[in-house]
């Protein structure tokens, strides 16, 4: 008996010390056995509808797109949570599904002990809109923007203008969040992404030129002057493909931060610009 029991301690720490690099990272054998299990479940998960349809095109491109998850290793077993709040548990890298799969924003079924899970980008991404909504108003605002920023990515996998618009205003959503954490470079990431987005549609032109304003007033006010320039004349160009006017106040923030770094000659230059404009 005790030989029995040996034999299974042994096998259990031996799963759970078996090293492995992914990207150079050193991560557990249960993060690895979770991500299989999710990607295989994506892949053999029939779904009719024009989501399963765009998956099941962008599989001949890329790997499927997987919800971000945490896995917390104990001893004899492990348990992981997807960031909508989906829980699974995981006995020597198979994995069931725990609690009521009718609660779960990813839909989760069991047949013969296989389980499946269905991810449908809509459904992901309103999900955990809904949950940063709920961090927002309880004040948890760092919470709030990573639950924003996962929306973002799970939207950003659908390239139809609907939805990447949706992205990118989870991204501005979630860089709002992150400002009010005082977390500011992950702000300035979020909203470059949204930007980014935004720069991608003639339609959103301006929005993308307003947030490039109030990025380069942070950096500005942070005093990382030559990265607020470089935003100014993004802003400025984007202003001007438009015909918003708003463009000649970006050549006169130029200006100015030109004086600021002792360029006053390029400064002049710019100030003349806005006055014969």
């Amino acid at each position: 008996m005790f030989v029995s029991l040996g034999l299974i301690l042994l096998a259990v720490l031996l799963w759970k010390t078996r090293p492995a690099l992914i990207a150079n990272t050193i991560v557990s054998t249960d993060t690895i056995s979770f991500r299989s299990f999710l990607s295989a479940s994506l892949e053999n998960s029939p779904n009719p509808t024009p989501q399963g349809l765009f998956r099941a095109i962008s599989s001949f491109f890329s790997s499927p797109v997987l919800p971000d998850f945490k896995v917390v290793d104990y001893f004899f077993c492990s348990i992981a949570t997807i960031d909508t709040g989906a829980s699974f548990l995981g006995i020597f890298g198979t994995w069931f599904p725990l609690g009521d799969s009718t609660n779960l924003p990813t839909s989760v079924t069991s047949s013969s002990g296989y389980s499946s899970v269905r991810v449908n980008i809509s459904e992901s991404s309103e999900s955990a809109k809904e949950l940063a909504a709920k961090y927002r108003l309880a004040g948890q605002h760092a919470l709030a923007a990573n639950s924003y920023i996962n929306a973002a990515r799970i939207l950003e996998a659908d390239p139809s203008d609907i939805q990447q618009h949706e992205a990118a205003i989870a991204y501005e959503n979630g860089s709002k969040e992150f400002t009010q954490a005082q977390m500011f470079q992950d702000s300035t990431n979020a909203v470059r992404k949204a930007i980014a987005i935004f720069s991608r549609n003639e339609r959103t032109l301006s929005r993308a030129g307003r947030l490039l304003d109030g990025l380069a007033q942070k950096l500005r006010r942070q005093n990382e002057l030559e990265s607020a320039l470089d935003s100014y004349r993004q802003a400025k160009t984007l202003f001007q493909q438009t015909g918003d006017h708003r463009y000649r106040q970006m050549i006169s923030c130029e200006a100015d931060i030109c004086g600021e770094l002792n360029r006053f000659h390029e400064a002049f230059r710019l100030y003349e610009e806005v006055c014969i404009k």
